[in-house]
């Protein structure tokens, strides 16, 4: 087959219609009907029980809060702390905020299908001390 015959094969190739299946969070299914309102208030309850289990720093304040006025409902936390240990050395920011990213992730849903139209969408941003910071965007994160 010779490269404008194998251009053509792959563009006739149907991936549209492929069924490449969900990512699904843990509490997904006993929270469907809440508003995002609601999940938010659930995920600020388990930042605190993460934070009484030592998993954040002591100090960390967080505030989570439901954001429905663009396209996309968004759930918006942001985290910040007193500790300041530098950001090239610890990477705790990045830490602390795939943390975060990954406890919100078990309230949402998306079709893999259909990425861009997940439950929700996060924006999680976390400040600690003077030189640590990282922020990240997107729909969910799923680990085996």
């Amino acid at each position: 087959m010779d490269a404008p015959d194998m251009k053509e094969a792959a563009m006739s190739t149907d991936t549209a219609t492929a069924d490449r299946g969900r990512l699904t969070g843990d509490h997904h299914a006993d929270t469907a009907d809440l508003t995002l309102e609601e999940i938010a208030a659930r995920l600020t309850e388990n930042l605190r029980s993460v934070q009484g289990d030592g998993m954040l720093p002591a100090d960390a304040e967080f505030r989570v809060t439901a954001d429905d006025t663009g396209d996309e409902p968004v759930l918006r936390v942001t985290l910040t702390c007193d500790t300041d240990i530098s950001d090239a050395i610890s990477g705790i920011a990045v830490h602390l905020v795939a943390q975060v990213f990954q406890l919100a992730s078990h309230y949402n849903e998306v079709d893999l299908d259909q990425p861009g139209d997940p439950r929700f969408l996060q924006h999680i941003n976390v400040k600690c001390g003077d030189s640590a910071e990282a922020t990240l965007v997107g729909a969910m994160v799923q680990t085996a």
